[in-house]
C-alpha cells in the first residue's frame, strides 16, 4: 500500500502580491488626481493675476475694420503684445499683466494710426475698447484721452479657495511612503483535506 502526503499549498506569494498591486494602483490614481488639481490651480492663478482686453475697431462709419494691428505697449516694461483684427474688426489680447499701457491701432494705409496712451488694466480685470479710426486725410495720428474713450471692465470671479482646499486633500510625501511599505499579510496555508491522505489499493 502507498500513502500520500498532505501537501502544503501556501498562498503569501500570490496574496502579497496582489497586496502590493493594489496598492500602487491606488497611488497612481491619487498621483494622477493630484496632478489635475495641480493643473487646475495653475489655470486658475494665471487667469485671476492677469487682466483681458477685447473690442472691436472700426472706420467713420461704424464698419469693423478688417486687418487692424492692435499693439499694447506696457509703459513699466516696454513690453508689446500684438492682435491683429478678425473680419469683424475685433481682437482680444488675453493674458496681460495689470499695469498701464498704450494701445496703437494701424488700420493700413487709408486710416491713422490710432492712440491712447493711458489705458490701466487691472488684476483679474475683462476690459473692452472699441477704437474709432478716422481717415488718414483728416488727420494722421488720432490720439485719444480717457475722457473720451472710457473703458468698459468687469471683475473675473475665479478664486483660488477651492484650489486650495482641494490641495490639502493629495497624500503628503509619508503617506505615499507608508502605501508602498505595507507589510505583507501572510494568511495559513492551505491544506489538502483528510480524505485526499488516506491509503489506496494498489
Amino acid at each position: 500500500m502507498q500513502r500520500r502526503q498532505g501537501v502544503c499549498v501556501p498562498n503569501s506569494i500570490r496574496t502579497g502580491s496582489r497586496l502590493q498591486s493594489a496598492a500602487l494602483r491606488s497611488l497612481a490614481t491619487m498621483a494622477m488626481v493630484c496632478l489635475l488639481v495641480f493643473g487646475w490651480a495653475a489655470a486658475a492663478s494665471a487667469q485671476v493675476n492677469t487682466a483681458t482686453l477685447s473690442g472691436t475697431v472700426s472706420d467713420p462709419q461704424g464698419l469693423p475694420v478688417k486687418g487692424a494691428k492692435v499693439t499694447m505697449t506696457n509703459a513699466g516694461t516696454g513690453a508689446q503684445r500684438n492682435s491683429i483684427t478678425d473680419d469683424g474688426g475685433r481682437y482680444n489680447l488675453v493674458g496681460l499683466p495689470p499695469g498701464q499701457y498704450k494701445m496703437t491701432v494701424d488700420g493700413g494705409a487709408n486710416f491713422s494710426v490710432y492712440v491712447n496712451a493711458s489705458i490701466v488694466l487691472t488684476v483679474g480685470e475683462n476690459a473692452r475698447l472699441d477704437p474709432h479710426l478716422d481717415l488718414k486725410g483728416m488727420q494722421q495720428t488720432v490720439t485719444v484721452s480717457t475722457e473720451t474713450a472710457p473703458i468698459e471692465t468687469t471683475k473675473s470671479d475665479v478664486s483660488q479657495t477651492s484650489s486650495s482646499a482641494a490641495l490639502r486633500t493629495c497624500p503628503s510625501t509619508d503617506e505615499i511612503t507608508s502605501i508602498l511599505l505595507l507589510p505583507t499579510r501572510r494568511p495559513p496555508a492551505t491544506f489538502l483535506p483528510r480524505s485526499a491522505l488516506l491509503p489506496t489499493a494498489d
